[in-house]
């Protein structure tokens, strides 16, 4: 009963999360929404939360629910950080493509770290 209210509230909020990140992303303040803008709001999202969800899943459905629902906010949180460090960055405009590639990547280098080190301990437990 108290994981299948989990997984319900965590939709309840994952419905509010999301409504509000896509319009964020429709409506971002970086101007028109392109490929690079799409990579900095998806970085976090595939490369840390899925992840994280799909290990959560074996052992807590309502905490994969709650990674899932929340997932957005880091993609939110991501575009922010372009923001701030464009306009913090003298001689760098919105448009430049530099901090947004960084954005991306400083996500995913830490990831592949993070998934190769739970794969191998996976392996190890799995070893007789």
């Amino acid at each position: 009963m108290g994981q299948a209210l989990g997984v319900l509230a965590a939709a309840f909020v994952g419905l509010i999360t999301w409504g509000f990140s896509l319009a964020v992303a429709n409506g971002n303040p970086i101007g028109k929404t392109g490929g690079l803008e799409a990579g900095l709001f998806l970085a976090p999202i595939l490369s840390v939360m899925v992840p994280l969800a799909f290990k959560a899943l074996d052992k807590s459905p309502a905490v994969a629910a709650w990674i899932a629902a929340l997932a957005p906010i880091a993609g939110v949180a991501n575009m922010g950080l372009f923001l701030a460090l464009t306009v913090s960055t003298p001689g760098t405009t919105t448009e430049s493509t530099l901090p947004a590639i960084l954005g991306i990547v400083g996500w995913i280098i830490p990831a592949g770290y993070f998934i190769k080190k739970a794969m191998n301990s996976v392996d190890s437990d799995a070893a007789p």
